[in-house]
Parts: structure tokens; C-alpha cells; sequence
């Protein structure tokens, strides 16, 4: 049984989903959602603010939980409600009330996006149904087809099959990076982690290259009285918590 749906704000794919796998856990679609609203902030005239308030939203969509979210979103509004009331309305009802589940932390582990359904949507479309709407007997024989073709494809017996990817593929630029940065003067603090086999590592971003414990523990609290405050506080440092098992550690854990 799936556990999660990711999709766009679509309400018939919603209650499809709610009704047949009896779940409610959604995730709206990160990509969906920060289109739509850019579409929305195109109607503000200052390109300063449209800038602004799309760099809040980037940082909003980064919570790590749903406490953070509520606090952080508390905070957006009281910045721009009276500054740009129309858009802040339509904000609120929309993304923080109607479809409110677009966050990092609303459900850990999971992609932020369906990119990768749609690409998957847009291949039938281009290469089978051809963009045409068919009968449902029709449709079924070409899914029989899909089906088909695509286990044929993805067979491992087969010559130059198309490979199932079961960690993620970690490109050679991402692996100078991180030789580079293992190689740099930032330091990073490591404490135990409230996860039992864990660490959580502190690392200064940004330029800066230190950090101290005065810091980590004003970003452990989580409080802030303004959003430019959440922002400074919550994005100066980088937590990474990772597995003590060395050998965990591309699977995210």
C-alpha cells in the first residue's frame, strides 16, 4: 500500500487516492506549486519585492517540520500582509490553509516533486497515445502494449537494458565538490544525535568557515520574532545527520 501520493493540486487525484488506499497523506508537488505562485507574483509591480517574497518562499519550502512551517509561515505573513495584501492573501488561503503539504519536512524521505511521473506521462503521451483521448477498450490495449514493451526493455537478460535505479547516481562534479570541501578550512562540529546510531553534523554556510556553540544553539531553539530573523538563524548553519554506519550513508540514513 502506498504510504504517500505526491502530486499536483489536482482535487480528482486527490480523492481518488483518499478513496481507494483510504490515505490522506499528500504531498503537493514543490514544482507545481512554486509555479503557480510565481504566475501570481508576476502581478506585483516592484521586481524587488517579486524577488524577495519569491526568495521567502524558497526558504519557507526548506522546514523541516511542521512546527517550523507554521512558525515560519506565522512570520511571512506578518512581513508581507500589508505590504503586498492581495498576493499575501491569495498565499494564505491557497498554500498555507487549501494545499499546505509543499514544505521539505511535511513528510521526510520523500521526492519534493513528481518530475519524474510526469516524464514518465509525457513518454505514453508522445510515443504511444499520441495525444489522442481513446475509448477505454482502446486505452487498454495500448497499456497492454506499454506494459509490454517496457518489461521487455528494462529485462536484465536483454542486450543493453534499461537500468532500474535502485540508490542515487552521484555525478563526478559532486564528487570534486565534496573532495574540494573535505579539503577547505570550514570547520564542522559533529554532536550526538537524539537518534539513537546517529550524528548531527553543524556546518557554516555560505562563506563563512566557522561556527560556535553559542550559534548551533541559537539554531537549535527555533525561535525568532521576525521572518528575516528566521531566515538568518535557520540558514547560517547546515545540519547534516548521518548514520554512524559509514555504509548507510547514500541511502540517506
Amino acid at each position: 500500500m502506498p504510504e504517500v501520493l505526491i502530486a499536483d493540486g489536482s482535487g480528482a487525484i486527490r480523492n481518488a487516492f483518499t478513496k481507494i488506499f483510504n490515505n490522506s497523506k499528500m504531498v503537493m508537488c514543490w514544482a507545481h506549486m512554486r509555479r503557480n505562485g510565481n504566475k501570481k507574483l508576476n502581478n506585483i509591480e516592484s521586481y524587488d519585492a517579486r524577488q524577495e517574497m519569491l526568495d521567502d518562499i524558497d526558504k519557507l519550502q526548506l522546514c523541516e517540520s511542521e512546527t517550523i512551517f507554521k512558525n515560519a509561515s506565522s512570520l511571512f505573513m506578518k512581513k508581507w500582509s500589508k505590504r503586498e495584501h492581495d498576493f499575501s492573501e491569495y498565499f494564505e488561503k491557497e498554500w498555507l490553509k487549501t494545499l499546505d503539504s509543499w514544505y521539505e519536512g511535511y513528510n521526510n524521505f520523500t521526492p519534493s516533486t513528481n518530475n519524474s511521473l510526469e516524464a514518465t506521462n509525457r513518454v505514453i503521451k508522445d510515443e504511444h497515445t499520441f495525444r489522442e483521448r481513446h475509448p477505454l477498450s482502446r486505452f487498454f490495449t495500448i497499456a497492454n502494449d506499454i506494459v509490454n514493451r517496457w518489461s521487455k526493455s528494462r529485462n536484465q537478460n536483454q542486450t543493453d537494458p534499461i537500468i532500474y535505479s535502485i540508490e542515487p547516481t552521484i555525478a563526478l562534479q559532486k564528487w570534486t565538490n565534496a573532495y574540494h570541501f573535505a579539503k577547505s578550512s570550514k570547520s564542522v562540529l559533529q554532536i550526538s544525535s537524539k537518534r539513537k546510531g546517529f550524528t548531527d553534523y553543524y556546518i557554516p554556510a555560505g562563506e563563512a568557515q566557522n561556527i560556535t556553540t553559542n550559534e548551533i544553539q541559537k539554531y537549535k531553539r527555533k525561535i525568532w520574532t521576525s521572518f528575516d530573523q528566521f531566515k538568518d538563524l535557520q540558514f547560517r548553519i547546515w545540519k547534516v545527520t548521518l548514520s554512524d554506519n559509514a555504509s548507510e550513508w547514500k541511502n540517506g540514513l
